[in-house]
């Protein structure tokens, strides 16, 4: 009895060790990334401007604001510190939770180092963007997943289908209703506050193909898109379907390829393989 008690008290005693670690490491990171991080980027110019208008009571779409309602609501808490230190947390959050998505998915520790590293996350954390927010949508059932995965349909639009066919497999009409209606009406609910804001978000996007740019490849990918996502309906791979998003959007950033590489994170040679690709890719770009 008192031999099993020491060993629990020395268990906690090494996670309490490992918590204070790993807590003094993020601090270091924060303070080390911190004064390179700009006020602005995505947070400061999309993100916390329209939730500081959302929690005063009007509109996030009457700023600049192309994401559901909810997504706001997922990273309010940070409207309520300084730009840049809100851009900072959001900046180490970023390759850290694609980093716990691709360990949910029980992917492997070297396939998960070169995804949580590979361009696109980088991107997306430097942007101080939420991609990994449909990402989420992958650990979760598909009534609650489906608020995550469709609010950037460029990244997570693949998965919506998977859970379409594996829903009207299962129960026809009745099954589909089950599981989409709890979106549906939050959608319908969020228009009848704002609007249809769906038509400022393309509008927004094309607006910023033309400034930063598209990182899509439009019409040529959607063939290779369609192919991914009938094969994984097919073999029911549901982390597969992701991958299908990217090549089937008529528009999306870099950022956006990240869960291409998510989708192929069971596939250790195809992962790696991915994600060095991205940053070949990248530095081509930036040499040109």
């Amino acid at each position: 009895m008192l031999q099993t008690y020491r060993a629990i008290s020395s268990t906690k005693l090494y996670v309490f060790i490992i918590i204070l670690f790993l807590l003094a490491m993020l601090i270091l990171l924060f303070s080390l990334i911190y004064p390179g991080v700009p006020d602005g980027k995505d947070w400061g110019i999309f993100f916390r401007p329209a939730i500081i208008r959302l929690f005063s009571g009007g509109s996030p779409y009457s700023i600049v604001s192309n994401y559901p309602p909810w997504a706001l609501l997922l990273i309010a808490p940070l409207a309520l510190l300084p730009p840049r230190v809100g851009s900072t947390i959001l900046v180490i959050a970023s390759p850290l939770i694609f980093g716990f998505i691709a360990y949910k998915l029980r992917a492997k520790l070297i396939p998960i180092i070169f995804f949580a590293f590979s361009s696109p996350v980088i991107h997306n954390a430097f942007n101080v963007n939420i991609e990994w927010m449909p990402a989420l949508g992958l650990l979760m059932p598909p009534q609650i997943g489906l608020f995550f995965v469709l609010i950037k349909p460029q990244s997570g639009i693949g998965v919506a289908v998977y859970w379409f066919f594996e829903a009207w497999q299962k129960d026809r009409l009745k099954g589909v209703f089950k599981v989409f209606w709890p979106v549906t009406m939050a959608f319908l609910i969020s228009f009848a506050l704002y609007g249809f804001w769906p038509s400022s978000a393309v509008s927004i996007s094309l607006k910023c193909a033309d400034l930063a740019g598209d990182a899509s490849l439009f019409p040529w990918a959607v063939p290779f898109g369609l192919g991914i996502l009938i094969y994984a309906i097919r073999k029911k791979l549901q982390t597969l379907s992701i991958s299908a998003s990217p090549l089937l959007s008529p528009y999306l950033g870099m950022h956006s390829w990240s869960n291409l590489i998510l989708g192929l994170i069971n596939y250790p040679a195809l992962s790696i393989s991915a994600s060095i690709i991205s940053w070949i890719i990248t530095i081509w770009a930036w040499s040109h």
